[in-house]
């Protein structure tokens, strides 16, 4: 650009430079030439195509995309990008789906874990409540490492670049501090006799551990009616079992939740699956108007998805939706096939 732009001003000072340029052109290899062509297809089209989306469609996400598609190169008309973007869009459907089902699998598999830690907990109250201090601190023990496993079966996923935040993440690490400072309660077991102080004194013993923060331990056990009774060590250790006990539970329904938030997500792209593929068949059989009509009704759906895991239950506690960066990149490459489509009039 700036070497024609050189001769295109010198070209007026010298008869023969005026014809440098096109000489110059000529001289250019074929396969830059096209791929300039190609460039100007792509921009022409995605500047059309940000023009009649109504916002929906950016310009520099729009060339992006079809940039990376290898056979952007051989599109001969706006045409052949629509079909281009279409099959963009069915690519990122196939992989959300499959990463909907990868999420549902794992959100079982913590279900799995949380119930196991459920009945070691129950199981660890029942034993201390039986006098045998030791059994409860191995089950206790036990039940303190099982949230690091359900946060990393979560963290790791797939181990894909695209692969969503943990939904579990504020539970993973709540239930792991509660079960820990449970623990930390019962190795430290002692009878006190001053009543106001008993709750700070076992936390700041619990507080030993790495695992247990003093403030938090205080602010936890303090936040159960049930801990103006205990007189003793024992007491607060049954009650932090039962907090950690609430959390397990409320844990486990976030997780059956998750499932089936999961599930009706991967219904609703498995059908934007069929429509972008039917829009597909019906631009190529020469309908526009249908394929257009196809591509709209998909280019709504991975919204329906991303407003359910917005939303979820409406609890305070509801985690980050894990398919936010699917249902984004969804919409874009629907909407900008959509546009491309509505450009083609």
């Amino acid at each position: 650009m700036a070497v024609i732009t050189y001769l295109e001003a010198t070209s007026s000072m010298n008869p023969f430079t005026a014809a440098l340029p096109l000489l110059l052109l000529l001289l250019l290899p074929q396969d830059f030439q096209a791929v300039a062509a190609d460039d100007s297809l792509v921009r022409d089209t995605c500047m059309r195509a940000a023009n009649v989306s109504i916002g929906h469609v950016d310009f520099e996400s729009c060339v992006e995309a079809l940039q990376s598609d290898p056979a952007t190169p051989g599109a001969t008309d706006a045409r052949g990008l629509a079909l281009i973007s279409a099959n963009l869009t069915l690519t990122n459907v196939t992989r959300t789906i499959y990463l909907t089902e990868t999420w549902v699998q794992y959100m079982n598999l913590c279900q799995g874990i949380y119930t196991d830690m459920s009945a070691n907990v129950t199981d660890a109250m029942r034993t201390l409540e039986a006098g045998d201090l030791a059994g409860a601190v191995r089950k206790m023990d036990w039940a303190a490492i099982q949230p690091n496993e359900c946060d990393l079966v979560m963290f790791q996923g797939d181990g894909s670049s695209d692969w969503g935040a943990n939904p579990l993440s504020y539970q993973d690490n709540y239930a792991a501090f509660l079960s820990s400072t449970a623990l930390a309660i019962l190795r430290s077991m002692s009878v006190i006799t001053a009543d106001d102080s008993l709750v700070r004194d076992t936390c700041m013993r619990a507080a030993n551990d790495s695992h247990v923060d003093f403030e938090s331990c205080v602010e936890a056990l303090e936040s159960d009616p049930a801990t103006a009774g205990p007189t003793d060590v024992r007491g607060l250790a049954l009650i932090s079992a039962n907090l950690t006990l609430t959390n397990l539970t409320r844990t486990i329904y976030l997780a059956k939740t998750w499932v089936h938030y999961l599930t009706l997500c991967q219904k609703i792209y498995t059908d934007m699956s069929a429509n972008v593929t039917d829009a597909i068949r019906t631009l190529e059989a020469g309908d526009l108007a249908g394929a257009v009509s196809k591509m709209d009704w998909a280019a709504m759906q991975p919204s329906e998805c991303d407003l359910l895991m917005f939303q979820g239950d409406g609890s305070s506690d509801w985690g980050a939706n894990p398919l936010s960066h699917q249902d984004n990149y969804a919409a874009l490459l629907a909407f900008t096939a959509l546009a491309i489509l509505r450009s083609l009039n």
